[in-house]
């Protein structure tokens, strides 16, 4: 795993799970016939890849190899790499399974199954809750490769199928100051209040009208907007109080613009106002989180199309950068049971179905999992940031 080439070379011949010749890699990647085949014949002797035919083509001998192990979803192997393997490891990786998401947003087919799923947050853990952490998407893991091996042998009878592809990642990540950590709740008496009466006619109206909407109208129209997606990420993840002008100077957009929106995030419950304090003059207006756009089930199936690309295209590139974040500033890489797997695998509509059920089942358990962990930290217990990022979905054929 020194070399980017043959992370590359395993990746290509494990998501989904085919055989390759260096000669057919080599016209895929671009990269040189012989430098590519050195690498397929230091991948035989590792014992990733094995021989299984060779074919004469125009006077040469063409040998094509089929993989024997995954080298993406690594446990005990990956405590001994070196750190500067490890980063080009997780790069390579990282760029892969960006590309497989963004290819399925951009065909359509993410969107095209309600059961896709697309979970990202960073919360604050303890000890405990890290190793729980990592021992809850390692069961996952092992689920998924075993529905796997179930759909092999319904497939080879003759049942249909499609690709499906995988993305687990939980690390270490950076966690931001929270300028507004300081300030005490409830201040001015706003404790509790998630909405404020107003003479704006027009917001009014648009109040009046979401009271007649059941909660996934609702939601679809407050996804809409990107905006209204980056404010509840930047809340979210991790949860943390901001006001519009805070939000506009990290995010670079209009004051008022952001006002707007964070207006219409509490005309939906989703911020409530906690605070006010007087800045140069003028009163600005704090609010915490009540609800999170980033780990949706029945909701997501309300969302129409346009929408559907709108919240994913946020969403990923949310917890992209903060992936990269976290290879870049070493946080990944210094926890030896950070976690990282990336396969696509060929499923029937029972296997895609389960899946679903696996993936959901696991993010319950990492918001239950959030949940114990904040309990321990305002006890006293020593806390750090973590994220975990997961993804399912169907993926174009190749």
């Amino acid at each position: 795993m020194s070399h980017p080439t043959r992370v590359r070379i395993l990746m290509a011949m494990n998501t989904p799970r085919r055989r390759l010749s260096p000669k057919v890699f080599a016209r895929e990647s671009g990269l040189d016939l012989t430098h590519c085949a050195y690498h397929f014949g230091e991948l035989a002797d590792a014992g990733c890849i094995v021989l299984v035919e060779t074919k004469q083509r125009r006077g040469a001998t063409e040998h094509i190899y089929e993989p024997l192990e995954t080298a993406l979803a690594w446990t005990a192997e990956w405590q001994k790499l070196p750190p500067h393997t490890k980063r080009g490891v997780l790069t390579s990786v990282l760029g892969g399974a960006v590309a497989a998401l963004g290819t399925a947003i951009d065909s359509g087919t993410f969107g095209a199954r309600d059961e896709s799923h697309l979970s990202w947050n960073t919360i604050e853990l303890d000890a405990q809750g890290w190793r729980e952490l990592a021992t809850i998407l390692d069961q996952a893991l092992k689920a998924l490769i075993a529905l796997e091996e179930e759909c092999v042998s319904r497939i080879e009878a003759g049942a249909d199928h499609f690709l499906m592809s995988y993305f687990m990642s939980s690390f270490e990540s950076p966690l931001r100051d929270d300028p507004l950590g300081d300030l005490p709740a409830g201040s001015d008496g706003m404790a509790g209040r998630s909405r404020r009466p107003t003479k704006d006619k027009r917001r009014a109206q648009r109040r009046a009208a979401r009271a007649q909407e059941d909660e996934q109208q609702v939601m679809a129209k407050v996804m809409s907007h990107p905006t209204r997606v980056r404010i509840l990420m930047a809340m979210n993840t991790p949860r943390r109080r901001m006001s519009p002008k805070l939000f506009a100077e990290e995010s670079g957009l209009p004051v008022s613009h952001c006002g707007y929106h964070f207006a219409e995030l509490e005309d939906t419950d989703c911020i409530a106002l906690v605070a006010t304090r007087r800045r140069r003059g003028a009163i600005e207006h704090i609010f915490e989180p009540r609800k999170s756009a980033i780990q949706w089930t029945e909701d997501w199936k309300h969302l129409g199309p346009a929408i559907k690309q709108t919240v994913l295209a946020s969403v990923m590139r949310g917890a992209v950068e903060a992936l990269g974040s976290a290879i870049d500033n070493g946080t990944f890489e210094a926890r030896d049971d950070s976690h990282m797997s990336w396969s696509t695998i060929r499923v029937d509509e029972p296997g895609w179905m389960k899946a679903a059920k696996i993936l959901d089942r696991t993010l319950d358990e990492l918001i239950a999992l959030d949940k114990r962990a904040l309990k321990r930290i305002e006890g006293g217990a020593e806390l750090f940031g973590a994220s975990y990022f997961m993804a399912s979905f169907e993926s174009p054929h190749q």
